[in-house]
This record gives C-alpha cells, sequence and structure tokens, in this order.
C-alpha cells in the first residue's frame, strides 16, 4: 500500500468530503463544491443524502443537489442528526432564563415535502440528542436523561451512583446506539446504558494487553474524544499514542483490548491520537495538530501498515489540522491553509 499526493489546493479554512465531492470554505468564509461557489457568508455546510446543505446568516437552509446543480431552501436549520421517518427537530430561540441556564424552545418539521408539523409546548435546556423518538441529554458531564417526544422523562442513570469509583469521573462524548446500547465515553473508560431501562450494561474502566508491550508499566490506553462506535459490528475503538483499543459490544467482557505497535528498537515511533476516517479494513490516522505525521492501521492485524508525513517547503512547517477519508484518497488539511490530496497505489 501506498499514498501520493495528486493534488493540492491553497487558502482552505475547512472542508467536508464525500464520494471524492469537495466542499470547503475559504479565507474569506466563501462557500465551495467542486470549485463552483455555492455562498459567501454561511453559518455551517455538511453533506446529507445527494446535497450540500448550509445554513444561512437569515436562519435557513439551502439543499443544493451536487448530482444535477438544483437547489431549494427552507426557512428553518435542518440538523440532520435529528432526521427519522422524514421528520427533524430544530429550534428558533434561544435564552438564558433567570437562573441562568440556556434554554430554547422545539419545532417538529416534516422534510419532505417540508411543513412544520408542531411546537412543543415545552422549552428544552441545554444541548440533546435524538433517537428515533427519543431525546436524550447528559447534564453537568454525570447525569444522563431519557425522555419521550412530549418532555415526559423516561429514566435517569447518574455516575453517583458508582460511589467511591465515580468520583472523577465525566461523560465527554455519546457514541451513537447499537441495538439496545446507549454508548458513551468517559474520561476514563467507557459507559453503555440499555436504552429500554437505563440499567448499566457495561462499565469499563480497565484494559488488558493483548499484543506488544506497552513499555509503560500498566498503562494500556485510553479512550478519549476521538473514540469512534462502528455500529456495522458493534465495536467500539481509539487509537491513544501507540495503542489500538477496542471493545466488542457483543462481548461480556469487563476489560477492554489494548495493542501495541510500538517497535522497542524505533527510536521514530508513530504517536497516533487523532482518527481522520476508517473503513471495513483500516483505520487512517494521524498524531496530532502539532505534528505532520499520519498513518494507516490494518484493523484485523492491529497494525499500522503504512506511515508517510507531509513533506516541508524550505522553512515552512506544516501541521495537520484535519484528516478526512473518501473512496481511496486521503485529504489533509494543513496547518498552512493547504488541503492535501493523496491516492491510494497500490
Amino acid at each position: 500500500m501506498n499514498f501520493i499526493n495528486t493534488q493540492s489546493y491553497s487558502n482552505i479554512s475547512n472542508f467536508q468530503v464525500l464520494d471524492n465531492y469537495i466542499a470547503f470554505n475559504d479565507e474569506n468564509n466563501h462557500l465551495y463544491i467542486n470549485g463552483y461557489l455555492l455562498d459567501e457568508d454561511n453559518e455551517s455546510y455538511f453533506f446529507y443524502d445527494t446535497y450540500l446543505c448550509y445554513h444561512t446568516k437569515e436562519g435557513g437552509t439551502v439543499f443544493f443537489n451536487y448530482i444535477n446543480n438544483t437547489s431549494f431552501e427552507i426557512d428553518v436549520f435542518f440538523h440532520k442528526d435529528t432526521l427519522f421517518n422524514n421528520n427533524f427537530l430544530t429550534s428558533k430561540n434561544f435564552f438564558k432564563n433567570e437562573e441562568g441556564k440556556w434554554l430554547s424552545d422545539l419545532y417538529l418539521y416534516q422534510l419532505n415535502p417540508f411543513k412544520e408539523i408542531k411546537k412543543y409546548d415545552y422549552f428544552i435546556e441545554g444541548n440533546f440528542f435524538r433517537e428515533k423518538d427519543f431525546i436524550l441529554q447528559i447534564f453537568l458531564k454525570r447525569n444522563v436523561i431519557l425522555k419521550n417526544m412530549e418532555n415526559s422523562i423516561l429514566w435517569q442513570y447518574s455516575l453517583d451512583k458508582k460511589s467511591s469509583v465515580s468520583v472523577e469521573l465525566e461523560i465527554i462524548k455519546f457514541l451513537g446506539v447499537y441495538k439496545n446500547n446507549i454508548c458513551f465515553v468517559l474520561n476514563k473508560g467507557l459507559l453503555v446504558l440499555d436504552i429500554n431501562s437505563g440499567e448499566e450494561i457495561h462499565f469499563i474502566l480497565k484494559g488488558e494487553n493483548l499484543n506488544g508491550d506497552s513499555f509503560q508499566g500498566d498503562f494500556k490506553g485510553f479512550f478519549g474524544y476521538d473514540t469512534i462506535l462502528d455500529i456495522s459490528r458493534g465495536i467500539i475503538f481509539n487509537l491513544n499514542l501507540y495503542f489500538y483499543l477496542e471493545y466488542d459490544l457483543n462481548s461480556n467482557k469487563n476489560l477492554f483490548d489494548s495493542y501495541s505497535f510500538r517497535k522497542e528498537d524505533n527510536n521514530n515511533n508513530l504517536y497516533l491520537n487523532n482518527i481522520g476516517g476508517y473503513d471495513d479494513k483500516y483505520i487512517y490516522a494521524f498524531e496530532g495538530r502539532d505534528s505532520n505525521r499520519f498513518a494507516v492501521l490494518d484493523r484485523e492485524k492491529k497494525e499500522v501498515i503504512w506511515s508517510s508525513e507531509l513533506l516541508q517547503k524550505g522553512n515552512e512547517i506544516s501541521y495537520i489540522i484535519d484528516m478526512q477519508i473518501s473512496g481511496n484518497n486521503i485529504y489533509i488539511l494543513d496547518s498552512n491553509d493547504t488541503l492535501r490530496i493523496f491516492e491510494r497505489r497500490i
């Protein structure tokens, strides 16, 4: 396996890629897709189906069909992560109440054909996640509440119930739902709850080293914000320093699996901490936002099979800011606002 840098684009602030369609904002916040100017001052953008969607300053959403170059607009913000059965949740007004808590109104819209279904008669506090016809919220990084769409609480869970072991624990990321498993990343492990009851299914704080040597005593790596839930397999995984970490939700293990890919006789070891993307066979990752090195890890072998670094030009130092994967290509945005495309050559 090898990757060759075949194309580069300058003055890129951020980007998204899907099926080798590239959307990006330039340094003036102008939005383009494959070189075609769409908007000169957008709020945010994302791919959905065959559309590039972007939020406007006026509070609407434009759907640009990048296949046939047609578009339409709705007058509210569309959030694809709240879409279920052709309807989605959105808010129009945000405010702080007398207690200093941020609240927002809540609407349910049908997407196609677009129309308002209802405005809920309650305000919702903070951020929320939608899972089918349920609303999931996390409070104070320690408490989980599941509600129905009418705001009735179905169950609550708190890390406080773990007594002494929970003193320093926090929920840092909601991963998603696999079967009936609601999955979270803790600052020191993993938490999995039953979606129907709120009862614990898995509470994982420790791992076991199945391959290689940690070279740091009992340290076996930890799950962080880049942790991913592969819903197709029921596998939670992450890269931390020179460890590949994995937990199978289909198992009853009380330990996560840790694999070290560090070479004892190598003074130039990789320390992979950020995942740019993955597919059935490989994980594509980079060291961090103060490094120019990136690599490909084989998911079955649990080892790095290819690595490289960004070539520097003269005294110009380039660090990796973002990495994404599409098809056989790796897309890397560096600290000098250059988007580089690496094509796979086998």
